[in-house]
């Protein structure tokens, strides 16, 4: 009987730190697996920062132009508005 508590007692211990061995793999894992979320996570959210301000620059330069086209638009009505007045 002996000999069996033995055996027993020493193949619960083998399976103890078996499991013990797969827990620290696994909050190995996790902590890598943690870290690379925080990553991406960061990445993620600097490309989101990144195009929000590429859209307000986009917006900023389509304003530009409409201003430039009406510009030359005023400059090319004024021109024409001389030239019926010289034609007058």
């Amino acid at each position: 009987m002996s000999v069996y508590r033995d055996d027993h007692y020493y193949m619960i211990q083998s399976q103890r730190s078996q499991i013990y061995s797969e827990k620290v793999s696994l909050e190995k894992a996790y902590q890598t697996l943690l870290e690379e979320h925080r990553t991406l996570q960061t990445n993620y959210d600097d490309v989101l920062s990144d195009r929000e301000e590429t859209h307000a620059q986009l917006r900023e330069l389509k304003r530009e132009i409409d201003v430039r086209q009406n510009e030359k638009s005023d400059v090319i009505l004024r021109g024409e508005i001389e030239r019926l007045r010289m034609d007058l």
